[in-house]
């Protein structure tokens, strides 16, 4: 019902105001999608690393990458990627870190001593 009277229609206004909520106002927000999961079989941690699967599989034989967080069957096997990260994180580190000047003193005593 439509009204002239001024009072009637900002009652309607602020009821009819109060009424909506818009669709998203109502929904819960809205969590994005983790990208990296917690625990990666070998295909998504090659995706992770940027390797092939194969290179990746080579590298876990090797000894260059740490081997599965989770194996509970030899088919299933996850890696943390709190493992992994924490892996690279230890191998910068020592990286970075250099040769302790024993080592290098060492190195250099042990090249001079053979020659004449």
């Amino acid at each position: 019902m439509i009204t002239t009277n001024p009072i009637e229609f900002q009652k309607q206004i602020s009821l009819h105001n109060h009424s909506f909520q818009p669709k998203s106002a109502s929904r819960p927000e809205h969590q994005p999608k983790v990208r990296w999961p917690g625990l990666m079989n070998l295909s998504t941690l090659a995706e992770y690393l940027d390797m092939s699967a194969s290179t990746v599989s080579n590298m876990i034989k090797d000894g260059q990458l740490p081997p599965p967080t989770v194996s509970p069957t030899p088919r299933l096997k996850r890696w943390s990627r709190e493992c992994i990260d924490a892996y690279f994180e230890k191998k910068l580190e020592a990286k970075m870190k250099g040769p302790s000047i024993d080592d290098v003193m060492a190195r250099s005593f042990v090249k001079n001593r053979g020659s004449c």
